[in-house]
């Protein structure tokens, strides 16, 4: 993942992650995710980054912890992902 560093993407990452924490179904939350991130105003590179490391993910448990990484990593506490 490169590097997050701007108000727009702190605030997106924070406001999709609610939500895709809130449902159930993974393919549902992957599906949210990537409808609330292709919507935003985030850098072109770092929206397919994060696109394509939702998609290739197959479990619940492990969409929520890709989201609670990226949340690390944004305010520079990252653990690898």
């Amino acid at each position: 993942m490169s590097s997050f560093k701007s108000t727009s993407f702190e605030s997106t990452l924070n406001q999709v992650a609610q939500t895709v924490w809130a449902i159930r179904n993974v393919n549902e939350a992957k599906e949210a995710f990537v409808r609330h991130i292709e919507s935003t105003k985030i850098k072109k590179t770092d929206k397919i980054t994060m696109v394509n490391n939702v998609q290739g993910i197959k479990t619940k448990s492990r969409l929520d912890m890709y989201l609670a990484n990226s949340l690390l990593k944004f305010e520079g506490l990252g653990v690898s992902i």
